[in-house]
């Protein structure tokens, strides 16, 4: 049976890398949101939705200044919304265009990273002292 302190210093540890995950997805999405708004290339629709999207990163920004103020439930909405319509637009793209088989297994690399990134908020939202 580990001590208290050290449970607690591994519940730290583990928070910390949640939010540095956290963070890389909100790095992540701003990326992938401006390079479709800005691609010349790009159909119309798909720029104006990649400017409309661009709130994703911003939701996921603000759900997790949200954990510092203890609204921590209105915290895990944004995050996971912010991550479950970045994994639509992924998907989108996949569909948009011809996909080959290293397509394919880099698309679900990002999937799971964004479904681990919901996870790492429903752990973020759960914890007693989440970032403390």
């Amino acid at each position: 049976m580990l001590s208290k302190s050290k449970t607690s210093m591994l519940i730290r540890v583990r928070n910390v890398l949640c939010l540095f995950l956290l963070i890389l997805a909100v790095l992540s999405e701003s990326y992938t949101v401006l390079a479709i708004a800005l691609d010349q290339f790009a159909e119309h629709w798909y720029r104006t939705l990649a400017w409309l999207l661009l709130i994703l990163p911003f939701a996921l920004a603000s759900g997790l200044f949200l954990l510092y103020a203890n609204r921590r439930r209105l915290a895990f909405f944004l995050s996971a919304t912010s991550l479950t319509l970045y994994a639509v637009l992924i998907c989108l793209e996949v569909y948009l265009g011809p996909a080959e088989r290293g397509d394919w297994i880099f698309e679900g690399a990002w999937l799971a990273f964004c479904a681990i990134g919901i996870f790492a908020a429903k752990l973020l939202m759960s914890t007693t002292d989440a970032i403390e």
